[in-house]
């Protein structure tokens, strides 16, 4: 929706690719729409280079962080209570 009307537009092609930077740029050279995290667009967003797209009848896939540590066993204290935190504050909805 655009200020309150229904905008349809079929699109053809698909562009793949592991480089954020990529579609960071093909998004920012007109080519079409890309699903990125919001901290690797606000300035983007905030210069208003980028316009934030809410796509009703669209499904994001779920994604997944992981945390790699040398081991469980040695694992430090304050390594334990950044995960933790940052567990949590990731499950919020």
């Amino acid at each position: 929706m655009i200020d309150g009307e229904l905008h349809r537009v079929s699109l053809s092609g698909r562009f793949t690719t592991a480089s954020v930077e990529a579609v960071r740029a093909i998004a920012l050279s007109g080519s079409g729409i890309a699903m990125l995290g919001h901290w690797d667009v606000r300035q983007h967003l905030a210069s208003g280079q980028l316009v934030e797209l809410t796509l009703e009848d669209a499904a994001t896939e779920q994604l997944s962080i992981w945390a790699v540590t040398p081991t469980r066993r040695y694992t430090p204290s304050r390594v334990k209570a950044f995960l933790d935190a940052l567990e949590q504050a990731l499950s919020r909805d």
